[in-house]
């Protein structure tokens, strides 16, 4: 019997002979490009199983086989982002019969964040109308949904201006502060509306005394923080 294609990538360094390295980059986008045939399937529990092969194949990458990792994303065709977006997030294209479930588009944030932060230019990828299908995540009834999507606009946003205003124009802000004081949402999802704010506003001092506006308005932070409320600058 055939041994299976191992998920991780083998270790090589600087000093590897360049032909390894095509080996290698052939094999991940041989995994990805089978990966991505199957995020075209109209059964949620096929693309669940895909981005959980496309999640280990993200946890492999080392300073070792980074590189590998990095040339692969840069093509467009084997790009990770693209695909997503193109077969999983929701769209105004997306098929009536291709339901997400919840954990389907766990997977696919965690995915999305692992990318970005691996490789910030997929970034550039994301269309107006992929924005806004992640933007519209946060109106899930699942508070993890809502968390991970928190996250994915944080990365997403932090130093990208054009996605900044963006999501300032069209009152991105307002739902996040909305989010922070609707009483019936977890800690957990407060706690990332917190870290968004932090990471994409505390450059911007029009939107920082907002912040910090909020943040002396809300009891509960003094117990998430331990910090008094008095000593909450807000001037």
């Amino acid at each position: 019997k055939k041994k299976p294609m191992e998920v991780s990538f083998s270790h090589w360094d600087e000093e590897s002979d360049p032909y390894n390295r095509e080996k290698e980059e052939r094999k991940l986008s041989f995994l990805l490009v089978k990966d991505f045939e199957q995020l075209k399937s109209r059964f949620s529990s096929f693309r669940c199983a895909a981005l959980k092969h496309i999640l280990s194949l993200l946890r492999a990458v080392t300073p070792k086989n980074r590189d590998v990792f990095l040339a692969v994303q840069s093509r467009k065709q084997t790009n990770i982002i693209h695909h997503i977006f193109l077969y999983v997030l929701p769209s105004k294209t997306s098929p009536p019969e291709s339901v997400s479930s919840s954990e389907e588009m766990i997977i696919a944030l965690e995915v999305i964040v692992g990318c970005w932060l691996l490789h910030p230019d997929s970034r550039q990828l994301v269309t107006q109308s992929d924005f806004l299908g992640i933007c519209s995540l946060l109106l899930s009834p699942s508070p993890e949904v809502k968390r991970h999507s928190i996250e994915a606009l944080t990365v997403l946003l932090v130093n990208n201006h054009t996605h900044q205003q963006g999501f300032f124009s069209k009152q991105g802000l307002v739902f996040i502060q909305e989010l922070l004081l609707d009483p019936k949402q977890e800690i957990a999802t407060k706690t990332k509306c917190l870290e968004f704010l932090y990471f994409i506003c505390h450059h911007e001092m029009e939107n920082q005394k907002v912040v910090l506006e909020l943040l002396s308005s809300q009891p509960w932070i003094h117990e998430l923080l331990n910090v008094p409320i008095a000593e909450i600058d807000t001037k």
